[in-house]
């Protein structure tokens, strides 16, 4: 087909979709978010029309309605990452992207996957194409490829290690899991319930520690007396600090995230300085920003999508339903309350 003008999949376009935008700079994605009827824009050169099949929740979407990543002046749209098939191409785009699946994700400067409809440069973003929507291909490229990048650029994943992983039951630690067993570590992982924990030691987990349940520093200080070697926390507050008296000699930590820190904040912690008991051990905290690494980011985006599609990595899809637009708040607390396990999508 010509690509000097637009071109639709099947016939005309709707005149209007919803979406889910922010109105308020807050923490609480309840009070900051508001579905609002937005026109069908034309496109411009470069864009595509996706429509969204699924939408995921991460963990970092009430960063985004708080301003973390910049956003100042409101509204402005929601939904970091999700999978969807092109339904219209712009200029110098091939017609032969109509009807594709493309994975989508975004760095935080931009978004719009809680929608019925957004618009992609396919220039400019982080567009994968997929062989379908299957919503495993929405639940990888945020959690699965900043998994990969942290443990292999940022952590220098090894082998023959003990591993500690918090948080291992959301997306980002069963791929986290799943990576560091695959290179031959012996991988700890922490979450609070049964069927986590379940699910966790079917992924490969060697002990895993239901914090509701066991008091984490006593397991690892009983069961793990020389240490842990590397630890991938999501989590922050308490649980950071347990890991930080628990890294063994030369040991590292990666802060993949801190979760406990996202809506409440970290105020009234009184602890002995990290720095202090860090010295000791002559061990090291890795902070990891996906921004620093971006320039591999597409090689790792490219062996995940390869391991999924050959089932070498397993992308974990919390079974709670949840659809269309109305229903994403509800999904953002479902995550943010540890209920899910894996990755919580959104179907459109």
């Amino acid at each position: 087909l010509p690509i000097g003008q637009q071109r639709n999949l099947n016939g005309s376009l709707p005149d209007s979709y919803r979406k889910l935008v922010a109105t308020k700079l807050t923490s609480n994605f309840r009070e900051a978010s508001e579905i609002v009827e937005a026109p069908t824009p034309a496109l411009q050169t470069g864009e595509v029309l996706v429509r969204m099949c699924y939408a995921s929740v991460n963990a970092s979407d009430v960063l985004k309605t708080n301003g973390y990543y910049g956003d100042t002046e409101v509204p402005f749209d929601l939904g970091i990452e999700g999978v969807g098939q092109v339904i219209s191409v712009g200029p110098a785009i091939p017609g032969s992207m109509l009807g594709k699946y493309v994975s989508l994700s975004d760095t935080g400067e931009s978004a719009g996957c809680f929608g019925e409809y957004r618009v992609i440069n396919m220039f400019s973003s982080y567009a994968v194409p997929v062989s379908s929507d299957n919503p495993k291909y929405a639940a990888m490229m945020v959690t699965g490829v900043s998994a990969s990048v942290a443990l292999n650029e940022c952590a220098k994943l090894g082998s023959d290690e003990t591993v500690l992983i918090t948080a291992a039951a959301g997306s980002g630690g069963t791929f986290s899991v799943q990576m560091a067993k695959q290179k031959g570590n012996h991988v700890i992982g922490t979450c609070g319930s049964q069927a986590k924990a379940d699910m966790l030691y079917g992924l490969g987990c060697d002990r895993v520690i239901n914090y509701r349940e066991e008091d984490v520093g006593e397991v690892l200080g009983r069961e793990y007396e020389k240490g842990v070697n590397l630890i991938v926390d999501s989590v922050g507050g308490e649980l950071f600090d347990t890991c930080v008296d628990h890294i063994a000699e030369r040991g590292r930590l990666v802060v993949f995230g801190y979760i406990s820190d996202y809506k409440d904040g970290s105020e009234g912690r009184k602890v002995r300085p990290v720095y202090d008991r860090l010295l000791s051990k002559s061990a090291e905290i890795r902070g990891f920003a996906f921004k620093h690494y971006a320039k591999k980011a597409g090689l790792h985006a490219y062996r995940v999508l390869r391991d999924v599609r050959k089932g070498k990595l397993k992308a974990v899809i919390d079974p709670t339903e949840f659809h269309g637009v109305e229903s994403v708040v509800d999904a953002v607390e479902h995550h943010h309350g540890g209920k899910n396990i894996g990755k919580v999508v959104v179907r459109f």
